[in-house]
């Protein structure tokens, strides 16, 4: 996964075939607007879940424990 949520985002734009300026309207919103809310990282659980829903995708969040994590919690 893309440490880096604009360019996961766009990753996600470029296989659903759209452009991120199209991904700005489709969130009523200008592309220089959206651009620098994703420059800044600024997006809340809603921002996510509404681009999600405009891109057609469903978001899902994952915290997965790291193996050196669950390797500890398998000795207890």
């Amino acid at each position: 996964m893309e440490k880096n949520l604009k360019k996961f985002i766009q990753h996600v734009c470029i296989d659903k075939d759209i452009s991120v300026s199209e991904l700005a309207r489709r969130l009523a919103t200008t592309p220089q607007n959206f651009n620098q809310k994703l420059g800044r990282e600024s997006l809340t659980w809603k921002d996510l879940q509404q681009i999600a829903d405009a891109l057609d995708c469903r978001l899902d969040v994952n915290f997965e424990p790291n193996e050196k994590s669950s390797d500890a919690q398998s000795e207890e």
